[in-house]
């Protein structure tokens, strides 16, 4: 809805905002421009180094990095906080478990 009514000139992103989804895009690269094909871009690279602006928020997308770091962070989801001691207890230890 942002970005219909950013192409229409009636909206904008807050510039806090704006300045927020840049460095997320241009300096830390966990989102991009979606390009044709799939791929992520820079803004930097492919609206000449401008800002994440309402007009571009639904090309807004994550990149490869942005997307490991989002399934990271859904792993308290999956992995218990014993089970995450238990393999930290292991890494510390000399004698580490053997598969078998």
């Amino acid at each position: 809805m942002i970005a219909v009514a950013g192409d229409e000139g009636e909206a904008r992103i807050h510039p806090a905002l704006e300045a927020e989804l840049s460095e997320a895009a241009r300096t830390l690269e966990l989102i991009g421009i979606g390009q044709d094909g799939g791929s992520v871009a820079n803004p930097s690279n492919s609206m000449g180094g401008g800002q994440i602006v309402s007009s571009s928020a639904r090309r807004v997308r994550a990149t490869g990095l942005g997307q490991t770091i989002s399934r990271l962070g859904r792993l308290a989801d999956l992995v218990s906080e014993e089970e995450l001691d238990s393999i930290a207890a292991d890494l510390r230890s000399d004698q580490r478990p053997t598969s078998q």
